[in-house]
């Protein structure tokens, strides 16, 4: 657990002050000071000041609630989202207690190592879900069996209820699609899967989630409320490449850490009200960090983009985590993840051979 400082509680009355606007209550800074203090049960931001200075005050960013926070990644593309959250998902299917659940709207999923190598693997049940544009009605093409690890959604689109001519959808056929499936997601589990742990995984969410929307304050939390309504641990991830919706996430009733995968320079959620992480750092003090990674489990998925981002950014220079099993786990998915894909490019790019008709050899 981090103890709060004075700058870390000028930053909670910042972020106060965004989710106030988010939700059309303007609020000074002082306010916002006084606001902090309160809800510390000091009687004024004096006092409380007074009292970080000179003694220990628990982050409540960090106060254990019934439930893990929702993560959100704001990552670029090439960023390295994408292995961090396919390992946690394969991390996740091998634990007996858990049941991992992948959401994608995209076709191109449906290739790469994670549905080429881990999904065969597993046992992995991975469904098509099809969205008929014109009905705006969701059909599951499969079901979900009781011994599975894990659930893969790939959402295509069709016409006409005929699913033998299935597309991408556009990014404006993504919202409905979004908003019919939703609510059916828990129709998939049977009463024992309801119960497991697990997470959501959503990638590019950024194509739902856009400005004037309310998933993060309206959609998401519905969504996890069913998801958690028979005592399972489900916790969520979302990944977005956009702040497009971000009064919608400050408006959130639920609580949300961010990891910020989109550079050393990001700007993205300004003032953010929840807890930030950025997985770029450079600075040879910083990756001293790297010491105790994957030494908390709360922070696991923290870890790993920190990891996944120092790699991308040619940045690591301590060994690479072997002391626990995420980060036993971490290590061995890269290496098995490059080692693939190196062999696939081979392939692809290995020129023909040459066929040789030794009968017209003089």
């Amino acid at each position: 657990m981090n103890d709060l400082t004075v700058s870390g509680a000028k930053a909670l009355a910042r972020g106060m002050i965004e989710r106030m606007a988010a939700v059309g209550v303007p609020m000074t800074l002082a306010q916002a000071l006084e606001g902090v203090a309160a809800a510390h049960h000091y009687q004024d931001w004096n006092r409380f000041r007074d009292a970080l200075k000179h003694s220990r005050i628990p982050s409540s960013a960090h106060q254990s609630t019934p439930f893990p926070a929702h993560r959100l990644i704001a990552a670029k593309p090439g960023f390295g989202s994408g292995p961090v959250l396919a390992h946690d998902f394969l991390f996740q299917a091998r634990m007996p207690d858990a049941l991992p659940i992948m959401l994608y709207f995209d076709l191109p999923y449906t290739g790469g190592y994670f549905h080429e190598v881990i999904i065969p693997e597993m046992k992995v049940t991975a469904i098509t879900v099809l969205y008929d544009v014109d009905a705006e009605t969701i059909i599951f093409d499969g079901e979900i069996p009781a011994d599975c690890t894990g659930i893969v959604l790939n959402v295509v689109g069709m016409r006409d209820g005929k699913p033998d001519n299935i597309f991408t959808l556009t990014s404006d056929q993504k919202i409905p699609a979004w908003k019919a499936l939703y609510p059916l997601i828990t129709s998939l589990l049977n009463t024992q899967q309801m119960t497991m742990s697990g997470t959501l995984y959503i990638p590019d969410f950024h194509h739902i989630a856009r400005e004037n929307s309310s998933e993060y304050d309206i959609a998401l939390p519905e969504l996890m409320a069913r998801l958690r309504s028979q005592g399972g641990k489900k916790s969520l991830v979302v990944v977005t490449q956009t702040e497009d919706a971000r009064a919608s996430l400050y408006r959130s009733p639920d609580d949300w850490r961010l990891i910020m995968m989109d550079g050393d320079d990001s700007k993205m959620f300004y003032r953010c009200p929840f807890y930030r992480v950025s997985a770029y750092c450079f600075h040879e003090p910083v990756q001293s960090y790297f010491a105790r990674i994957f030494t908390d489990p709360d922070r696991s998925l923290e870890d790993a983009a920190l990891l996944v981002g120092a790699l991308l950014a040619r940045h690591h220079s301590y060994p690479m985590p072997k002391e626990t099993p995420y980060g036993v786990s971490i290590v061995k998915y890269l290496e098995e993840n490059t080692a693939w894909y190196r062999k696939l490019h081979a392939t692809e790019t290995a020129p023909n051979p040459v066929k040789v008709d030794h009968r017209r050899v003089l």
